[in-house]
């Protein structure tokens, strides 16, 4: 049995959410509970809340990311379990035959970096990513993988692809 293994940056997608939610917090209070002298300016009130929409944004876009993408996967014999949430989310449970098989794309990051992304296909649906970039043993979680699924083929990264996942 082969079970997926997190990177230490794993741990940056929780722990900036934590932070957003403390500074959501704390700039949620100052605009809606601090008492008002008249100092408070309605352009203030509108950065503020500019400021806590975009923090909204960005704690969405980190729960998306830990939900989809820091996931424990369990390869054994035929059977592939995948929990959601570094693991603490309900299990699925998928033989191996009844998937499709399985795609790759290659992820450009800063300076020329690229992290490769599986992804496991069941009716012709994504059902959970792998990532070099989370996954410490990712290229044995791979060759794994490869053994029991069919390759589809590799798909080129595509932004607007993975905004739309995103909401997914």
């Amino acid at each position: 049995m082969i079970k997926s293994k997190f990177q230490y940056r794993a741990a940056l997608p929780l722990l900036l959410l934590v932070i957003l939610i403390a500074a959501f917090s704390v700039l949620g209070y100052l605009l809606f509970f601090m008492p008002n002298d008249g100092t408070i300016t309605t352009g203030i009130y509108a950065a503020v809340t500019f400021v806590l929409l975009f923090f909204l944004l960005v704690a969405f876009w980190l729960t998306v990311e830990i939900r989809k993408k820091l996931i424990v996967v369990r390869v054994d014999s035929n059977l592939i379990s995948i929990s959601s949430f570094y693991g603490l989310g309900p299990e699925q449970k998928f033989d191996s035959r009844q998937l499709d098989g399985y795609t790759t794309t290659l992820l450009p990051v800063m300076y020329g970096t690229t992290y490769e992304y599986l992804y496991i296909i069941k009716d012709g649906k994504q059902v959970c990513a792998l990532s070099a970039f989370y996954h410490h043993n990712y290229a044995e979680l791979k060759q794994a993988l490869s053994g029991r699924l069919k390759f589809i083929g590799e798909n080129t990264f595509e932004m607007a692809k993975e905004i739309k996942d995103t909401f997914r």
